[in-house]
C-alpha cells in the first residue's frame, strides 16, 4: 500500500503547483464569455479528447443552478463529431481536425480551450494557432514544459510534471473546481439580480 500513497502524495504536490492568479484569469474569461454569449471550443487528442467532452458537458450542465430560466454558457467539444474528424483525417491530414471545425464554426471574440499534457499535441496546437488568427481568445491546460501551446495561448493552466498520468488526473479534477465555482459565482450574480429587483 506504500504505492498508493506514495501516488496520491505526487498527486497532491502535482495539485498544489497550480497558479491562484492564473485560476482567478480562467474566471474572468469566462464570465465576460458568459455575458457576452461568447462560444467556447474544447478540444484535446487521446485521453484528452475525452477530457475535452467531459468538460464541455459539465460547463454547459454543471454551471446550471435553474435549468429552466438560467442563461448557459454555449459549449462545444470538437471531439465528438466523428464523422468530421475522419473526414478531415482522410482528406487533409489528423493534424488538422480542431483547425477545420474551427474555420466552419468559429467568430472573432469566442474562445478556444485546448487540452494537451505534453503540450505538443499537434492537431491542438494547430487548432489554438487557427484561433490566435482568428482573435479567439486561447486556454490551454497542459503537463511536462507546456510545450509549443503553453509558449501560444493566452492563459495556460500548467501542471508542471512529466507524468502523464498524473498531469491527466490533475487536468480532471481542477475542471471540476472550475465549473463548481463558475456555478457558484453565476448563482450569487443571480440572487443579487432578483435582489435588484425587488427593491
Amino acid at each position: 500500500m506504500d504505492s498508493l500513497w506514495k501516488y496520491f502524495d505526487e498527486t497532491f504536490n502535482v495539485l498544489r503547483s497550480i497558479s491562484a492568479p492564473i485560476m482567478e484569469e480562467y474566471f474572468k474569461v469566462m464570465e465576460k464569455a458568459y455575458r457576452e454569449e461568447r462560444a467556447l471550443y474544447i478540444f484535446g487528442n487521446g485521453g484528452s479528447a475525452s477530457t475535452a467532452s467531459h468538460f464541455a458537458q459539465d460547463l454547459s450542465k454543471g454551471t446550471l443552478c435553474d435549468f429552466e430560466n438560467q442563461k448557459r454558457l454555449r459549449v462545444i467539444s470538437l471531439c465528438d463529431n466523428i464523422s468530421g474528424i475522419t473526414a478531415w483525417s482522410n482528406d487533409m491530414a489528423y493534424s488538422s481536425i480542431f483547425e477545420q471545425q474551427l474555420r466552419n464554426l468559429a467568430r472573432e471574440g469566442d474562445i478556444a480551450i485546448g487540452i494537451s499534457g505534453s503540450g505538443n499535441s499537434e492537431n491542438v496546437v494547430n487548432g489554438l494557432h487557427y484561433a490566435k488568427t482568428m482573435n479567439m481568445t486561447t486556454i490551454a491546460f497542459t503537463g511536462y514544459d507546456g510545450g509549443k501551446i503553453g509558449k501560444l495561448v493566452d492563459l495556460n493552466i500548467h501542471f508542471p510534471s512529466y507524468n502523464m498520468g498524473l498531469v491527466e488526473a490533475a487536468h480532471s479534477v481542477v475542471m471540476h473546481y472550475l465549473v463548481q465555482e463558475l456555478k457558484e459565482r453565476f448563482a450569487k450574480k443571480i440572487s443579487m439580480k432578483i435582489q435588484h429587483r425587488a427593491q
